[in-house]
This record gives structure tokens, sequence and C-alpha cells, in this order.
């Protein structure tokens, strides 16, 4: 008992000795920081009460869009003996903006739309279906703009196209013959649209384009060309 008072005795002593000796020293006077003065307001200058004005960030120059749109085609030729408005429907697509140069894009896409029409039952028991798959390739300038960029372009592509039916040997309906069956044809587009920003990062789209391509079948010229109107989205990147 005598030893832990005296350890504590020591300890105490020291204590009081390391703060007494910490309290006699003198204390250093700090430099103070100059105070920076704010003009006052010139309340005849309308522009010094706005708040400061910040760069807006620039919009990344690539882009990935999708879009769904209705497909019209022209159907000039191969659609003889059937209702050429049953063959509109909607199609899907996808695209790649790549910036070449300011406002110029080369723009990768492909697209899948699906039609069909149902022939009289004296004609074939089953439906016609058209179905082709775009893959195009298309020069875009866009125009100028903060809140709404309209553009202008052109292309070429590779059209797959494919009719499933029940063929009818002898038929006068060129799309139920036999020989008319499928391919991949070379055509050409034009384009016209709009890119709507959203956030810096998306964007709306509407767009229609023109198709001329004609598969040239052993029975008939099969005319695959059309309109499409399609809307979609942009992320650019």
């Amino acid at each position: 008992m005598k030893k832990q008072l005296f350890i504590f005795l020591v300890l105490f002593g020291f204590i009081f000795s390391s703060t007494y000796s910490l309290a006699q020293q003198p204390i250093r006077k700090q430099n103070p920081q100059p105070v920076q003065e704010i003009p006052p307001l010139d309340l005849s200058k309308p522009d010094s009460l706005q708040p400061p004005r910040y760069p807006r960030r620039a919009q990344p120059p690539n882009a990935l869009g999708f879009k769904l749109g209705y497909f019209i085609p022209t159907a000039d030729e191969g659609f003889e003996g059937l209702d050429k408005s049953d063959f509109n429907d909607i199609f899907f697509g996808a695209e790649l903006d790549l910036n070449l140069a300011p406002n110029l894009y080369l723009t990768p896409s492909i697209e899948y739309y699906k039609g069909s029409t149902t022939p009289s039952p004296s004609l074939a028991p089953s439906d016609i279906k058209l179905t082709i798959v775009p893959i195009l390739l298309s020069l875009k300038y866009v125009f100028s703009g903060v809140s709404f960029k309209p553009y202008l372009g052109s292309g070429i592509g590779l059209y797959p196209w494919n009719v499933d039916k029940t063929s009818v040997v002898g038929s006068t309906v060129p799309l139920l013959s036999p020989e008319v069956d499928n391919g991949t044809e070379v055509g050409f587009h034009f384009l016209g649209g709009f890119v709507a920003p959203i956030s810096p990062g998306t964007a709306f789209m509407g767009e229609i384009q023109y198709h001329i391509v004609t598969a040239d079948t052993p029975v008939t010229d099969l005319d695959l060309g059309g309109f499409n109107i399609n809307f979609g989205f942009l992320f650019f990147f």
C-alpha cells in the first residue's frame, strides 16, 4: 500500500510540475491575417448583381442511339394482287454516331422490319411475311444549335430480305411465287431529322428516312424501298 501511494505521489508531482512550467511560458501572439475587403455593390451596374456565369460543359462528340419507328413501303412493283397498306408496320433500329469533323458524323446503323398480309383464301392458306434488315452507312451534317439541332444526310446500305409464305405454283401474285424467296440488295437512302439535348449525356431524336432499293427476282422486280418515321434517344460518350 505504501509503495502504491509513493508511485501515485511521484506521478502527481510530475504532472503538476509539467503543467505549471507550461503555464509560465509566454503566449506567442500570432500575426493576424489581413481581412480582405469586399467591394461595395455598384447598383448603377445591373451586371454586378448577377451571379457568376460558368462555362457550359461540352457535349461528348460520339453517341449511341436506339430508335423505334414506322415503315411505309412504296411497294411500286411486286405487290400486285395484295393490299400494300397491310405491310405498313413498326421497325426497330440502333445506330452509332462517330464525329469526323465539326458538325459532320459517320453513322453506321442496323434496323429490323417485318410486315405481313393475309391474302384471300383462294390464293393461299397462310400469311405472307416480308422481313428486311437494312445495314446502313450514313454521312450526316448537324447544324449548330443550343436546344434544337437539325441535320441532313444520305448514304448506302445492304438490304437482306426474306419472304415467308406458302408458295402457290402458277399464282398471278408475285410474292406467292416460289422464285420470290430471299436475297441481299444494295440500296441508297436519304434522311433528315433533329436532335434535342435532354442533359449533357442524353438527347431525344426524330428522323425521317427514304430508301431506294429494288430486288431483281426471276419473276418481277420487288420494290423494297419506302419511308420510315422514327423517334429515339441518343447516349453520348
